[in-house]
């Protein structure tokens, strides 16, 4: 039995006779049906079985990587961006005689675009991770300088890849990306590419070769193997933590721009003078959104000293804002919305109850919490840490009406399924 969908003139869904329809990405497709194959593949076959299964490893890796990179390549095609990446590795990109098929790691391309690449780039073990340089060409136009490295490091023994989508400007000529400590010892492949603030811009990746990291522990990760909790705290979640994080650039889960599903939400709201508080703020994207849609009276509050200097000079010029250099928990003042990106994932476990009984206390009688939480479990050791909507709901229902706590249709591709979004009364 098949379904029309689109009138008698359009593509069918399921099976007709010995044809079955589907539609993918827009277009309609028959087919014979499958049959359960008796023969055994022949030598072409099991070639190019082998090339796939290598290809499919090295880019199912690196998938929201590669769907920015590709994402230009896929429009207007019946294929994802993921595809359209496995097919340019499957052309230029892997080597080799079957069996003993394997990655061209130097010819793979990550993403590919038209922004000019730097000069000199280069990738050193440091630490407890990868140092980026390179030096920006200071004939290219302005959108191009300030374009944005994306770092990526694929762990060949493990088949897994780290990577950081939004890292420093071109101009700045450095950027470190921080790796857990079960790489050590392995062989890394290390790429690196820039993307224009309209995230659709992009250069070619380019491939800088491999290393070894030797250096790595779990005190250089930040982790604390002390007993002491206050150390222990510290070390996960203090100010020297975040201090250290923001003067290496190795703030890894920044998207590089406001939140598209905050920005939706801040499209509706009507009163543009309302006290609005941001904790937390990191790269403060969200403030920046903020003063180009008309709002007159924003806070942001970091424990970092180092992102406070540099968001400060970011706003110099901005009346409409106040940054603070605080810890959130003793901040004073009241606010109509307090908004909420990134910030309570970055609380340890045990205070996040005072979170939820603290922002309270910071918003006016009728003031509101608006934002995304993670609706996942990270395997390893955060920040960020993760969590679920019960957990959620029991944590924040003694002090707040729970308007909206349900999966975010609009999140970031990286975030797609992972993120929950919030509107919490206070209540009264």
């Amino acid at each position: 039995m098949a379904r029309i969908e689109n009138g008698i003139l359009g593509g069918f869904n399921g099976n007709l006779g010995p044809v079955e329809g589907y539609v993918r990405y827009g277009i309609a497709y028959v087919r014979t049906k499958k049959r359960k194959r008796t023969t055994p593949p022949t030598p072409r076959e099991k070639i190019q079985r082998k090339r796939m299964e290598v290809v499919n490893n090295f880019v199912n890796s690196m998938t929201d990587y590669v769907r920015i990179g590709f994402e230009e390549a896929a429009q207007g095609k019946p294929i994802s961006p993921n595809n359209a990446a496995k097919s340019y590795q499957l052309l230029h990109a892997v080597q080799g005689e079957y069996p003993d098929i394997s990655i061209n790691y130097a010819a793979a391309r990550l993403t590919q675009g038209t922004i000019e690449l730097p000069l000199n780039p280069e990738a050193i073990a440091e630490g407890n991770g990868v140092r980026f340089n390179w030096s920006y060409n200071t004939s290219l136009n302005w959108s191009d300088r300030g374009a944005r490295v994306m770092l990526l490091v694929y762990a060949q023994e493990t088949g897994k890849s780290y990577y950081l989508f939004s890292g420093a400007r071109m101009t700045e000529e450095t950027d470190f990306l921080e790796l857990p400590a079960e790489v050590k010892g392995m062989q890394l492949q290390i790429y690196m590419s820039f993307i224009a603030d309209d995230r659709r811009s992009l250069s070619n990746s380019i491939y800088l070769g491999n290393l070894v990291i030797e250096t790595l522990d779990l005190n250089t990760m930040g982790i604390s193997t002390e007993q002491d909790s206050e150390q222990s705290q510290d070390k996960l979640s203090g100010k020297q933590y975040w201090d250290a994080k923001w003067q290496s650039n190795t703030i890894g889960w920044d998207i590089g721009y406001a939140s598209p599903a905050i920005c939706q939400y801040l499209d509706q709201y009507p009163n543009k003078n309302a006290s609005i508080l941001i904790p937390g703020c990191g790269n403060a994207y969200e403030a920046e959104y903020l003063v180009k849609s008309g709002f007159t009276n924003i806070t942001l509050i970091d424990i970092s000293p180092e992102a406070v200097k540099k968001i400060r000079h970011k706003f110099e010029h901005n009346s409409q804002i106040k940054v603070l250099a605080e810890d959130f928990f003793r901040h004073k003042g009241q606010y109509d919305l307090i908004i909420e990106q990134t910030f309570f994932c970055a609380i340890l476990p045990d205070k996040i109850k005072k979170y939820a009984k603290k922002t309270a206390s910071l918003l006016h009688e009728k003031g509101k919490i608006i934002g995304l939480l993670f609706d996942k479990i990270f395997e390893r050791e955060g920040p960020p840490f993760g969590g679920s909507s019960p957990e959620y709901k029991a944590i924040f229902s003694p002090y707040f009406d729970i308007k909206t706590m349900e999966k975010c249709y609009n999140s970031i591709a990286a975030r797609a399924g992972s993120e929950v979004f919030i509107v919490l009364d206070k209540i009264q």
